[in-house]
């Protein structure tokens, strides 16, 4: 899956779970599996876009969004596309 460099909440949420699903198919770390589930859901619950949060530097300090998951996020922003999902899901239908 492809998205714009400028996502919705709901969008990078959908897309998030989807790596999680993924983590889950490929039988992943649990904990690494819960991160993107809490990040999906703070995005998703957010009361401020995540464009702005992400052009004012501060998309970290939404909860359970760490420092990987804000440096993916940051290059989905930048380029459309994240190198690290798309080989998380390399392999899923």
């Amino acid at each position: 899956m492809k998205l714009n460099k400028n996502p919705s909440n709901a969008e990078l949420a959908k897309y998030l779970r989807w790596i999680s699903a993924s983590l889950q198919i490929k039988q992943a770390s649990r904990f690494r599996i819960i991160a993107y589930d809490k990040a999906a859901d703070s995005i998703e619950n957010a009361e401020t876009s995540v464009t702005e949060l992400w052009k004012s530097g501060n998309l970290n300090q939404l909860p359970g969004v760490g420092g990987s998951i804000t440096q993916h996020i940051d290059e989905i922003f930048r380029t459309g596309k994240s190198d690290h999902f798309a080989e998380t899901m390399d392999g899923i239908p």
